[in-house]
């Protein structure tokens, strides 16, 4: 197997309580907002370092986003990517995953690629699209919601979750794939940060058309935003002194929560563990 050329596409999304949207384009407020790396990208970055470390090669950190997503970039350089490449530019302002998909894969393209990485999906919009969107455009294999990459011989033995289980896969590159959470956690970004290692590319840098980018190139506009259900659950009464098996059963399943005052569990350790799993795998969730 010959060294790699990894690239990790990642992106800077806003911290959980700091989701806000601009009232009039209904899009995501991003400047002055708090943010952080998409969680699900780290497990792509500890991925592809994994790779490297087998195999050989080099990790690059792609992202797009305005002037402070350079920090999610930083990120990946401080866990042990070797590069970091930052989309910038105001005309893709407002891209939504096609046009996105087409900067990222216009990007890749130019770095060169044996294996892209992403993460599942971000943690802001939860479309899960881009990293097929980028497989289709490059016209590489895209294999999605990956738990393992094992590098062989000659290919790769890959695990990704289904509803049905683990799906085992053999695959050559060049290869997408979308990593779900791994067995093994993302190291600490606590390496010195590299002087002079992240690019910026603008769209001139890509070649991609304007009009294919930002609102002018995005097929799909939020035309609305609605809050979701707030009001309380209906309450019922349920006796806390029932068997732990049948609390548990009501608790799991998304049964009314009791009137206030009613404790429905308890810390009973041992055995409602066992409990719990005993109620998954009857419900053929294990």
């Amino acid at each position: 197997m010959h060294s790699l050329r990894l690239v990790v596409c990642v992106k800077q999304v806003p911290a959980p309580k700091a989701v806000r949207l601009d009232p009039q384009t209904h899009a995501l407020v991003r400047e002055g907002v708090p943010t952080l790396i998409n969680p699900p990208d780290e497990f792509a970055v500890e991925t592809a370092l994994r790779l490297r470390e087998a195999v050989g090669g080099t990790v690059t950190a792609l992202s797009m986003g305005p002037a402070q997503a350079e920090e999610a970039v930083a990120h990946c350089l401080r866990m042990g990517a070797d590069e970091g490449v930052l989309l910038t530019d105001a005309r893709m302002a407002g891209s939504d995953t096609l046009a996105t998909s087409r900067l990222l894969a216009a990007a890749i393209r130019t770095l060169g690629f044996d294996i892209v990485l992403c993460g599942r999906q971000a943690a802001d919009a939860e479309t899960a699209q881009v990293g097929p969107g980028v497989a289709e455009l490059l016209g590489a294999p895209v294999l999605t919601h990956v738990v393992s990459v094992q590098p062989g011989d000659h290919a790769f033995r890959i695990e990704r979750e289904s509803d049905e289980g683990i799906e085992v896969y053999e695959c050559a590159p060049p290869l997408v794939l979308t990593v779900t959470k791994q067995r093994e956690l993302p190291r600490a970004a606590n390496l010195p940060l590299p002087a002079e290692k992240i690019q910026r590319w603008s769209l001139d840098e890509l070649g991609v058309p304007a009009e294919q980018v930002g609102l002018t190139g995005s097929p799909t506009r939020v035309t609305e935003v609605s809050p979701g259900l707030t009001q309380d659950l209906p309450q019922a009464d349920y006796p806390a002194d029932a068997p732990l098996a049948e609390r548990l059963e009501f608790v799991l399943s998304g049964g009314i929560r009791p009137k206030p005052g009613r404790v429905l569990l308890r810390d009973e350790g041992e055995a409602t563990a066992r409990c719990v799993v005993e109620y998954l795998d009857g419900e053929g969730l294990l």
